[in-house]
């Protein structure tokens, strides 16, 4: 695919990428925001557990296992169920999770992006990511937090032991 990417603006400038917008990135976006720190959170919320997670199912965590990582404990699984009204659970239906995940992201990542990254590429001491629309930006850092989908292939930054 042949693309057109735009320059890098001023403004297009974060210490901080996240690629993913499930439970691991958004708990990583709250902790960096607790900290002070400029960052960028890119995918679709929770996107993971909508397409591939059978409906109905129960997550077989327990309940304290099933919190996202918050610094300051906000955003608690038991403060969404207070804040929704409801009863919780014995075992957490996956639809309840993902709505806990929407309501986490919406107070920790409400400026969430969610194009996709298309290519990241070492420069200047950091990284510059392209978008799938073209838009350029640099960041300082950038976390992977892609989840398990497509986990099999490992590009080969990413394999250990390789050089």
């Amino acid at each position: 695919m042949n693309m057109t990417v735009k320059t890098i603006h001023s403004n297009n400038k974060c210490d901080v990428a996240i690629i993913g917008a499930g439970p691991y990135g958004l708990a990583v976006a709250a902790h960096l925001r607790a900290a002070n720190v400029s960052i960028r959170v890119f995918g679709e919320a929770m996107s993971f557990w909508r397409r591939n997670m059978p409906e109905g199912m129960k997550l077989r965590s327990p309940r304290v296992a099933t919190h996202i990582a918050d610094p300051l404990h906000r955003y608690r699984l038991d403060d969404y169920f207070a804040e929704a009204g409801l009863s919780l659970p014995g075992r957490l239906p996956v639809e309840n999770f993902i709505d806990y995940g929407r309501w986490f992201q919406e107070r920790v990542a409400p400026d969430l992006d969610a194009r996709a990254v298309s290519q990241v590429v070492a420069l200047d001491g950091g990284f510059r990511l392209v978008l799938d629309d073209g838009e350029s930006f640099f960041a300082k850092r950038v976390v992977m937090a892609t989840g398990l989908l497509n986990h099999e292939h490992r590009p080969a930054e990413f394999v250990i032991g390789k050089t």
